[in-house]
């Protein structure tokens, strides 16, 4: 009950135009560092770009394993299809696949040869690329956060001495006005 009747001891709300100013005296502290004030930012974009990159070589796994299953069952099927049907069946075969409609049965056949050899080739290269990214995107997000860190403890360092020095100057003058020896 003795809770509620009482005011609160809070200090009023300061408007949105002295904020402001205190946000524009805080940033002159980061001022004192602006050669190594942007390089968390430039360190998040490069961690945030070497992360996008991460779905693209998925999508390469992806098409070398589609496309090496595809030509061995292309290769496997055409050693089946009779010669007298070839003619015929051909046109169709290189619609599905997407390849020229004049290409010859020794075109195709060199076409699905090389994408079956090239496949595990593809594959491992883009798990290379896949790590690689991922040891970079360590990197610059540790750097990203070290960098925003130290700049934040170096700020901190300068107001708390700009602080202890007001602090200071206002003890002095306190002990010449009241004439303490011992402060």
């Amino acid at each position: 009950m003795q809770s509620s009747q009482t005011m609160s001891t809070r200090a009023p709300r300061q408007s949105l135009s002295s904020q402001g100013n205190i946000i524009g005296r805080a940033s002159g502290y980061l001022w004192h560092y602006r050669s190594q004030a942007p390089l968390p930012y430039i360190f998040l974009l490069v961690a945030t770009l070497s992360q996008l990159a991460i779905p693209r070589l998925i999508r390469s796994i992806i098409d070398a394993v589609t496309g090496g299953v595809i030509a061995n069952s292309v290769l496997e099927a055409l050693k089946k299809i009779p010669s007298g049907a070839m003619p015929m069946a051909l046109p169709k075969i290189l619609g599905f696949l997407n390849y020229p409609a004049t290409w010859s049965l020794d075109q195709l056949s060199v076409k699905l040869l090389t994408d079956k050899a090239n496949a595990p080739t593809q594959l491992i290269q883009a798990m290379l690329f896949i790590a690689g990214f991922a040891v970079l995107r360590g990197l610059f997000s540790f750097l990203q956060a070290y960098w925003a860190e130290r700049n934040s403890q170096a700020v901190a360092f300068d107001l708390r001495n700009d602080l202890l020095c007001c602090q200071w100057l206002w003890l002095r003058r306190w002990r010449g006005l009241l004439n303490f020896p011992f402060v």
